[in-house]
């Protein structure tokens, strides 16, 4: 016969089994009651988009973001963020998408490509950003405070918000990006050849040729060669950069336009 005892045991055992399980069930019900309402709740929606860093309107960046206020902070996605603005502005360089959770503030921080240099192509003006992009069509009497740049490349494309498809550009804007202004300043002019290579129209006379990844670099050192070349006896002329020294001096011929204005 099986023993009294040993069955009320099991059947106790059982039931507080039973307690145990139960109170797991109410305790978890309750975590996802709570879970729920603290994402439904205002603490975890967007009270405040904060834009940093732009010359662009604050409510464009927002617009451009696809965030708005009442959002839940959950479904901010940075990178997606990053990738909305980046994609509908080109003036803009960099994003950094920061959630603040307790205040339920999104603050995008943003930094922005430089105009470094204006390209004439078909008697229209635009301007370049650091990257070779082309960023805006210029009006005629636009006042030209970088270097006016043109190509004697065929087939030149130009579209608003791509980078120019010129041979040289984009590489020449990024040295102009890296080169101190009081050196850009000195530039009037810069041509591109179909190779990519440079020849800038110095405000002193002087031209010099190189090579459209050795700008930051050429004009780095061009002062002291043309005071090298004047300390001789030389005039104004085109000085070959291209290469290592010594550099080939070409005198302009009398009847050449030797500065080109800004």
């Amino acid at each position: 016969m099986p023993n009294p005892a040993s069955r009320t045991y099991e059947v106790r055992r059982d039931a507080r089994k039973n307690k145990v399980w139960t109170r797991r069930i109410v305790f978890a019900f309750f975590i996802f009651i709570g879970l729920v309402v603290l994402l439904e709740s205002p603490l975890t929606r967007i009270r405040r988009i904060v834009v940093s860093g732009n010359s662009i309107p604050a409510s464009t960046i927002i617009s451009d973001s696809n965030l708005h206020t009442g959002m839940s902070l959950w479904q901010v996605n940075p990178g997606a963020v990053a990738h909305f603005i980046m994609a509908r502005e080109p003036l803009v360089q960099t994003v950094s998408v920061h959630t603040n959770y307790r205040s339920g503030t999104v603050s995008i921080a943003l930094t922005q490509k430089a105009e470094v240099a204006i390209f004439s192509e078909g008697g229209q003006l635009y301007s370049l950003l650091n990257d070779g992009t082309v960023y805006q069509r210029l009006k005629p009497n636009t006042p030209l405070n970088v270097p006016l740049v043109e190509s004697t490349a065929a087939h030149v494309h130009v579209q608003l918000g791509a980078v120019a498809m010129v041979p040289g550009v984009a590489t020449l804007c990024k040295e102009l990006e890296k080169t101190p202004h009081s050196e850009v300043d000195e530039i009037s002019q810069i041509v591109l050849d179909a190779y990519g290579n440079a020849t800038m129209y110095l405000d002193n006379g002087f031209a010099v040729q190189t090579e459209s990844q050795q700008v930051a670099s050429t004009l780095g050192n061009v002062q002291g060669v043309i005071t090298y070349f004047t300390g001789r006896g030389y005039g104004p002329g085109l000085i070959d950069m291209i290469g290592n020294p010594p550099y080939r001096y070409i005198p302009f011929q009398p009847t050449a336009n030797t500065k080109k204005g800004k």
